[in-house]
């Protein structure tokens, strides 16, 4: 009986140590097992830690050791940065078989990805392939309008070339039928500023919408020349066969002969057709 009571009272003393007050730590679960997720270890480590340096190693240690987070609600949440999802967990580290999910949901979104890059690429593809389609259109918009261009430019040269055919053989069959010229100042020697009457006819087939005229005054016995610089010009309407008559005072030119003797030649030096 007496070794009976001893072994009792040595369990008794055993138990009596175990039992130390909660008053002598401030968590006694974490003193006795260790933290029991992130959030237990981190208040540890926040206790425990003498600089910044040691508090980022335990932080570190922490997040190795536990993989979930404490919920306000209750429970755990794992966060996958893999697929940038967040689950619910029971513990503070998923289980086999949630990790068995979590895992089974990363190859979910690992294959939505791979499909999303799939259809990313195929509409850029299809993008590619509508801007060629319209580069193609505007380069052959580009070639049609150059060569509307060029047949149009090429009209025109035509219609130019025409109409100043016409006009060079309108300006052969314009004649000067009569001519007139009357010193403005008898008294005066010479007749340095004058009056020049000169009546024109249209014997060509086109209506005449400009005519210019040149003069020149010319030495005994000499002839007309061929060239003769233009002097006068005016608007005017003269249809096949009609004649005007062209009243041109030399105004400040003053260019008139030294002489009251003197000859003369009026030629149309130039003229414009209607179209």
């Amino acid at each position: 009986m007496g070794r009976r009571r001893k072994k009792l009272g040595g369990a008794l003393l055993t138990i009596s140590a175990l039992c130390v007050p909660v008053s002598a730590h401030a968590d006694w679960w974490s003193w006795l097992f260790g933290p029991k997720d992130y959030e237990d270890c981190a208040e540890n480590a926040a206790k425990e830690a003498k600089s910044k340096e040691a508090l980022n190693i335990l932080l570190y240690a922490c997040d190795s050791k536990f993989g979930g987070r404490r919920k306000p609600t209750g429970g755990y949440t794992f966060y996958d940065s893999r697929q940038n999802r967040y689950f619910d967990i029971a513990g503070p580290n998923p289980t086999r078989a949630e990790g068995a999910f979590i895992e089974k949901q990363y190859s979910y979104y690992v294959a939505a990805q791979a499909e999303l890059e799939k259809l990313r690429q195929e509409e850029s593809q299809r993008q590619e392939a509508e801007a060629e389609r319209q580069a193609a259109l505007r380069r052959t918009a580009a070639q049609q309008a150059a060569i509307a261009q060029a047949e149009q430019d090429r009209k025109l040269q035509l219609a130019q070339a025409n109409l100043e055919r016409r006009r060079q053989a309108a300006l052969s069959k314009i004649a000067v039928i009569s001519t007139n010229m009357v010193c403005l100042y008898p008294s005066l020697p010479g007749c340095g500023s004058y009056k020049l009457t000169a009546t024109i006819k249209n014997q060509s087939p086109e209506s005449i919408s400009m005519l210019a005229v040149g003069w020149v005054f010319m030495s005994e016995g000499a002839g007309c020349p061929t060239f003769v610089q233009t002097k006068h010009q005016e608007q005017v309407r003269l249809r096949p066969g009609d004649s005007i008559v062209m009243n041109i005072d030399s105004g400040l030119r003053s260019d008139g002969p030294a002489s009251k003797e003197f000859r003369y030649c009026v030629k149309v030096t130039d003229a414009q057709i209607m179209p």
